[in-house]
C-alpha cells in the first residue's frame, strides 16, 4: 500500500510537471504572438508616420517651388511688351534666374502657339492650344496661376507639371501665356535626400 501511494505519488508530481511545462510553454507562446502582434502594430504605426511626415514636406517643398515659379513669373508679366522681338523675348527670359527644377520658360501667344522657349533660340514654334494649362487662359477661367496635371512635354518630351500665368493688357485682352515646365524628378531627388527613418523634433 506504501509502495502504490508512492508510484500515485510520482504520478502526481509528474502530471503537475508536464502540465507545468505545457502552460509555461502555452504562455510563452502566447507571450511571443502579442509581442509580436504589438511590435506590428507599432511597425505600422511608425511606418505610417512616415508616411505622413513625407507628405508634408514633400508638400511643403513644391509650396515652397511653386511661391518661387509664382514670384519670377508674376514680375515678368508686368515687364512683359507685346512688341518684343522673338530674339528679345528669348533674351528676356534667359536672363531670368529660374530654379533649377524649371527645365524651360516658354511664352505663348494669343493663338496657343509657342512663340519663344527658353530651351533654344529658334525652338519649333509648337501648337498647344489644346492643351488644359493653354485653353484655361485663352477661356479667361483662371485669373492667376495654374498648374497643370503631369504631362510629356512636346518641346521637351519630358514629363512635367505645367505652371502658367496669363499676360493681360489694361482691357484685360490676353496678349501671353507664360508656362514654366517644372520636372518632375525634382520630386524623386528630393525624396533621395530625406531620412525617412528619423523622427522629427518636438513643435
Amino acid at each position: 500500500m506504501g509502495k502504490f501511494a508512492k508510484i500515485l505519488s510520482e504520478k502526481r508530481a509528474t502530471f503537475w510537471i508536464v502540465s507545468a511545462w505545457a502552460i509555461l510553454c502555452v504562455g510563452i507562446a502566447l507571450v511571443g504572438v502579442n509581442t509580436l502582434r504589438q511590435l506590428e502594430r507599432q511597425a505600422a504605426d511608425d511606418a505610417a508616420a512616415n508616411a505622413e511626415r513625407v507628405a508634408r514636406l514633400l508638400t511643403a517643398n513644391f509650396e515652397r517651388t511653386a511661391d518661387a515659379i509664382d514670384g519670377f513669373m508674376t514680375n515678368f508679366a508686368t515687364r512683359f511688351s507685346p512688341k518684343w522681338t522673338r530674339d528679345e523675348l528669348f533674351e528676356q527670359i534667359r536672363g531670368l534666374n529660374l530654379p533649377s527644377a524649371i527645365i524651360q520658360l516658354a511664352v505663348v501667344d494669343s493663338d496657343g502657339r509657342t512663340f519663344v522657349s527658353s530651351v533654344a533660340r529658334d525652338a519649333e514654334r509648337v501648337d498647344v492650344s489644346d492643351r488644359m494649362h493653354i485653353r484655361v487662359h485663352r477661356e479667361n477661367r483662371v485669373n492667376g496661376l495654374y498648374i497643370s496635371v503631369p504631362i510629356l512635354g512636346r518641346l521637351s518630351n519630358i514629363w512635367t507639371i505645367q505652371f502658367t500665368r496669363a499676360v493681360r493688357n489694361t482691357e484685360g485682352k490676353l496678349q501671353a501665356i507664360l508656362v514654366a515646365s517644372y520636372d518632375l524628378k525634382d520630386f524623386s531627388s528630393f525624396y533621395g535626400g530625406l531620412n525617412i527613418g528619423s523622427q522629427e523634433s518636438s513643435h
